[in-house]
């Protein structure tokens, strides 16, 4: 159990310390003007365009058609929009009907917004795709000569570290990469050199 009372004045000073570093590292001082970034505005809350009550109604409604299914389908759901997308979504197990007819809101809602007929067939706006990221692809040979390097240095970690890992990447792969307990040094190496 935490002792709350004498945890305190040792996290203070923890993040007190912390500012201060980021402040150094930064060369900042508490009196730039850099020191506080400019104002800047978030972007927009996608909102609804109903209100709650409206969307209370909509609840209500589904409920209506989840409680009567079958019976009245034509005057209930007379759009369809209800059966269609009781049917697109998956249904979760121990879902009470409350909980189904706020997800079947919630998606028509969300439909609304986009300006998207659930039942349409039309298809959707392509999306926007984002570049692909250039992987570099190391043969086997290089992979093998990269791991004896990796278990060199882990074999003489400390004496000649800078001969061994001039970019320092051994380094931070082996500090980024959890360690395993009775994990033996070709493992450690073989984590690194995957890693990387």
């Amino acid at each position: 159990m935490i002792d709350y009372d004498s945890a305190t004045p040792n996290l203070f000073l923890t993040r007190q310390k912390c500012r201060r570093d980021w402040i150094r590292n930064n060369d900042l001082t508490p009196d730039d003007e850099a020191f506080v970034g400019p104002f800047s505005k978030g972007g927009m809350v996608p909102t609804t365009g109903r209100t709650p009550e409206q969307r209370r109604k909509d609840v209500e409604a589904v409920l209506n058609w989840l409680r009567n299914k079958g019976l009245a389908d034509d005057v209930l759901d007379s759009t369809g929009d209800f059966r269609r997308l009781d049917a697109a979504l998956p249904r979760k197990s121990g879902q009470s009907l409350d909980d189904r007819a706020q997800e079947i809101e919630s998606a028509l809602d969300w439909c609304r917004t986009r300006g998207v007929a659930p039942g349409s067939e039309e298809p959707l706006p392509p999306f926007d795709s984002i570049g692909s990221v250039p992987v570099t692809r190391r043969s086997p040979e290089e992979r093998a000569n990269q791991l004896k390097n990796v278990l060199n240095w882990l074999r003489n970690k400390g004496k000649k570290d800078d001969e061994l890992d001039p970019t320092g990447e051994f380094r931070k792969m082996d500090a980024s990469i959890p360690k395993r307990k009775g994990q033996s040094i070709e493992d450690r190496a073989r984590d690194i050199e995957g890693a990387m």
